[in-house]
């Protein structure tokens, strides 16, 4: 955070402990321009509610979730931020399907007029062949890959 310079904040546990212990999938934020509302940290795991491995990762994996509302006009995002695990597909899969039901229900929970929009970033340790990316971008799922909607002569 030292590197981005003054004007930051954010949200986010450690994934060993719940507090301090392990690598943060942080939410960065500008605190001029945005207010958190409420955050909440679930583990990529069978028992996502309390410090946990899930499924075939080697690692302890979480979610950041965050409601963010812009100070100026009152418009409401939810954003996610996650390190899917390296190791196990498995984990990856059933981490994805998680993330979707999550953000479903918060946006859900939160529903504003106009609609919050839910924003999800982080590392997937997938490729667009694999079955976790799929079922993130599939149809119904309520999300899309801002890379892929965006035209390759307009990436920056």
């Amino acid at each position: 955070q030292a590197g981005l310079g003054e004007g930051w904040g954010y949200v986010g546990i450690g994934r060993d402990d719940g507090d301090r212990l392990g690598e943060l999938s942080p939410v960065f934020y500008r605190v001029d321009t945005w207010k958190c509302e409420v955050f909440k940290n679930y583990w990529l795991s069978e028992t996502p509610d309390r410090p946990s491995k899930g499924w075939d990762a080697a690692l302890p994996r979480i979610v950041t979730v965050g409601e963010f509302v812009h100070k100026r006009t009152g418009q409401r995002a939810v954003v996610m931020s996650t390190h899917f695990d390296h190791l196990g597909v498995v984990a990856r899969e059933q981490s994805a399907k998680l993330i979707l039901r999550i953000a479903a229900q918060w946006a859900e929970e939160r529903a504003s007029s106009p609609p919050a929009a839910v924003i999800l970033g982080g590392d997937f340790n997938s490729n667009p062949s694999d079955n976790a990316y799929k079922s993130m971008v599939a149809k119904g799922s309520g999300m899309a890959d801002a890379h892929a909607l965006v035209p390759a002569e307009k990436r920056l």
